[in-house]
């Protein structure tokens, strides 16, 4: 299940939609992976594959 959803512009890693799920567990690990999520977004580029999993902690990006 997906606790967070966010959409970025490639040209320069700017978020144009987010979404999370409410759950008081993680609240607090979720807002850092939304940090990571942002930074990662920023450093894609055109060498960039285009798709992979990117694993950090109990969570995937995809």
């Amino acid at each position: 299940m997906a606790l967070m959803t966010m959409i970025a512009r490639f040209v320069d890693g700017l978020p144009l939609v987010g979404t999370m799920q409410e759950d008081e567990q993680s609240g607090r690990s979720i807002l850092e992976y939304q940090n990571q999520a942002k930074l990662l977004f920023r450093k894609l580029g055109p060498n960039s594959p285009t798709r992979c999993s990117i694993e950090t902690g109990p969570y995937l990006f995809q």
